[in-house]
């Protein structure tokens, strides 16, 4: 699923353009207890935060390939927002939608905790799974 929601090579990089919606931070520093700030420049523990919390749950394997397809630079800093990697046409929309509902959730909590109850309960992870899960390649191997 992952192949139709981030761009299979780098020249098709999509144009930043602001993408998060301010009310996304402000709810999640509220709910941090954090004072919010509007500067584009974020701690890094909130860009952790955003990666759990959007792209982790995004689509299977969409985090694991943004990261995969998103050069870092000599002081290891990503090169481009993960989000411009994201196709017009199935990637972007989905994200869109995926962060209503992330703020929505957000507006409805008082706490950290119980929002990320709501979180797990209604936006899970996608977890990569192994193929064949407690088995070892000599099990499988065909004689």
């Amino acid at each position: 699923m992952s192949a139709s929601i981030v761009f299979p090579r780098p020249k098709e990089l999509r144009k930043w353009v602001k993408t998060f919606p301010a009310e996304f931070y402000q709810e999640m520093f509220r709910l941090r207890k954090l004072p919010y700030t509007s500067s584009v420049k974020k701690p890094q523990y909130i860009g952790h935060l955003t990666n759990d919390l959007v792209y982790a749950r995004l689509a299977p394997g969409v985090l694991e390939e943004l990261r995969r397809v998103t050069p870092r630079d000599d002081k290891g800093k990503l090169r481009h927002r993960l989000f411009q990697h994201l196709t017009e046409d199935i990637g972007h929309p989905k994200l869109r939608e995926h962060l209503a509902s992330v703020i929505a959730l957000m507006k409805a909590a008082d706490k950290w905790d119980q929002f990320m109850v709501m979180m797990d309960r209604s936006l899970k992870r996608h977890t990569p799974l192994p193929l064949f899960d407690g088995q070892d390649d000599e099990a499988m191997t065909v004689s």
